[in-house]
């Protein structure tokens, strides 16, 4: 992988100090990775920004094509080998200017660099949304956009929604709208592969407002591949409804994955500490245990990183909670892992951001010596906004 290594900062910094963007992972045919922190807000207002980080820690910038927050990403790997990061939905500067933009970045063999490729659509525009992929027995990888709102004026609509994009003949292109019963937005996503190989997306949780006023959902709808398209499969349940939770996907030694969905913002107006984990079990996605973060809190974000030893880790990072007096943003990093004894997820350590924020973005990336390390960029404190993107690795952790 290649040229070299690079430096091993703890942190780094974003072009523009901003929160509600988003972040995902791009890993080209070389072998090298590149992270990506897209669009976002802050004091200048609503940023078409994409900050790329290099496997040598090198950073650039690109732009979406229109700036927007409260935006989704996730990234495609196509049968060719080539991967593509996908930033879909988001709000502009007003509430009711949302878009259905789908701003897809490649890879550029030439530049060995992330360039802009094409923007596709999502069948309606909307924020709040929430993203992940899902890759079928066949090999073949799908995004899914799931869920959010909109707000024309009069009306907010919260969507039910799953937009699907594929690889086709070198490129993305749009194929199908699925749908969950419940529409709403603030919810979280991620995706489980099963012994048998099968691969499940998973949204959770979420928020919708009405004539009847606010419902915060426990719900957690399952999709699934077949015949090559995406199908609904079930919904299973959160140990309690909630919104602007987390989710990632640690998979254990022995191959075995689990679905976790961990903190948020609950009914009775408080904060919820839970970690949800959700396996396969006989052919269906169940819940199987409820761990704890150290402080409960919503507005956070989370990422997985897999060790050289073949242990990964989830980490849980930020977010923010009020007691009716205080505001309190956490710069908790939350750690499971898997316990080879039990076989189960367990608590492992928690480590600490350079500042507490929230409203920030998680991914994972493999630097040139092929050391992983996941990234916490962005947010709000409450009083400014945050450019710092904080790097941890195996080695914090053990």
């Amino acid at each position: 992988m290649g040229g070299g290594c690079g430096p091993e900062p703890s942190e780094l910094d974003l072009s523009v100090p901003r929160y509600y963007l988003a972040a995902t992972t791009i890993t080209c045919n070389d072998g090298n990775s590149y992270a990506l922190f897209g669009g976002g807000s802050g004091s200048g207002g609503v940023y078409n920004d994409v900050d790329v980080i290099n496997c040598k820690f090198d950073q650039s910038t690109l732009q979406l094509q229109n700036a927007r927050s409260y935006l989704a990403a996730t990234t495609i790997t196509c049968n060719d080998g080539n991967s593509y990061a996908l930033f879909g939905g988001g709000r502009g500067i007003l509430s009711r200017n949302v878009y259905n933009d789908v701003d897809v970045f490649e890879c550029c063999d030439v530049t060995n660099n992330i360039q802009y490729k094409t923007t596709l659509h999502l069948q309606n525009a909307r924020e709040g949304l929430e993203a992940t992929t899902i890759t079928c027995n066949d090999g073949k990888s799908y995004a899914l956009f799931g869920g959010g709102y909109s707000f024309d004026g009069n009306d907010t609509i919260y969507y039910n929604d799953v937009d699907v994009f594929e690889c086709c003949d070198g490129t993305i292109v749009y194929k199908e709208k699925v749908e969950w019963q419940n529409g709403r937005s603030l919810l979280a996503a991620t995706t489980i592969t099963c012994p048998d190989g099968k691969s499940y997306a998973l949204f959770g949780g979420g928020y919708s407002f009405g004539d009847s006023g606010a419902t915060i959902y426990n719900d957690v709808d399952v999709f699934e591949c077949c015949d090559g398209t995406i199908v609904y499969k079930e919904k299973v349940e959160l140990s309690s409804a909630r919104r602007e939770l987390a989710a990632t996907t640690i998979t254990c030694p022995d191959g075995k994955s689990y679905a976790l969905f961990g903190g948020g913002l609950i009914s009775s107006g408080g904060y919820s500490n839970d970690v949800d984990v959700f396996e396969c079990c006989d052919g269906t996605i169940t819940r199987t245990q409820t761990l704890h973060l150290q402080n409960a809190r919503r507005d956070l974000a989370a990422t997985t990183i897999t060790c050289p030893d073949g242990k990964s880790y989830a980490l849980f990072g930020g977010g923010y909670s009020f007691d009716g007096n205080d505001s309190s943003y956490y710069n908790d990093v939350d750690v499971f892992e898997c316990c080879d004894v039990t076989n189960d997820i367990q608590y492992k350590t928690t480590l600490q951001l350079s500042s507490g924020r929230s409203d920030l973005a998680a991914t994972t990336f493999t630097d040139c010596c092929n050391k992983e390390y996941a990234l916490f960029g962005g947010g709000d404190d409450g009083n400014s906004y945050s450019n710092t993107v904080n790097l941890f690795d195996c080695t914090d952790i053990s």
